[in-house]
């Protein structure tokens, strides 16, 4: 832990500067366009608030890091599970439809907020579906769904695709916090998420049938705003 502390203080050091110049100017590009009319306008301008959003967070990333080797409490609070799975499918769909890949999504309307570090669950849900995405390169099924869950205590996000599921050896070991699958080198590993959603107060649920057209399904339950603060002032 103290020697991956040192390396985030380096790599927060060597690229902060360089995040900052990008969502400087970022900005000022989206402040001049908005100053003319036309067709693509509006296109344009929400391609470069998607720029200054993940610009942001991945100097949040980077923070992460040092919270990762420190164990600091993260940022919370109430926010929506849909509006952060959307941001997450937008950054991944792209990379869906170069690999033949069907997205399904099914968010339930009106979930009760929840409390979290946004940013850090956004994370979570986007190596989520890079994985399922890359245990699919001949094309496959995403499916994408939220819920709320009994008692609307809590609500629950859902990722299952239909790869080649996860090995019976690699099972024990998905949670670990520098797991991650042997059959390709560029695949985020299950442990990291899994540390920020343990630090967010959640579960986390993993099913995988290896070799079947049924693949896998990872499932995080996230505890209710209201819920947390009925159980606070118990």
């Amino acid at each position: 832990m103290a020697s991956v502390g040192k390396l985030a203080a380096t790599v927060a050091h060597e690229i902060n500067n360089p995040l900052f110049g990008i969502l400087t100017y970022a900005h000022l590009v989206l402040r001049g366009l908005l100053k003319h009319e036309f067709p693509e306008r509006d296109e344009m301008a929400d391609q470069l608030r998607t720029i200054e959003r993940e610009s942001k967070r991945c100097g949040d990333l980077v923070k992460n890091l040092l919270t990762f080797s420190r164990q600091a409490p993260s940022n919370r609070e109430p926010n929506d599970l849909n509006t952060i799975v959307a941001r997450a499918i937008s950054l991944v769909k792209h990379k869906l439809e170069l690999q033949s890949i069907e997205l399904k999504t099914n968010l339930a309307p009106g979930l009760p907020p929840f409390q979290c570090d946004a940013n850090q669950m956004q994370q979570v849900f986007l190596v989520l579906m890079v994985n399922a995405s890359e245990a699919m390169p001949n094309g496959g099924v995403l499916e994408v769904a939220t819920q709320v869950e009994a008692g609307a205590e809590h609500c629950s996000l859902r990722v299952k695709d239909t790869g080649g599921g996860i090995p019976a050896d690699v099972m024990p070991r998905i949670f670990d916090p520098f797991s991650r699958p042997k059959r390709t080198r560029t695949g985020r590993g299950w442990g990291w998420p899994w540390r920020i959603v343990s630090w967010s107060s959640t579960q986390g649920r993993s099913r995988s049938v290896p070799g079947r057209a049924r693949g896998r399904s990872f499932t995080v339950v996230l505890p209710a705003t209201a819920a947390v603060d009925a159980r606070a002032k118990q």
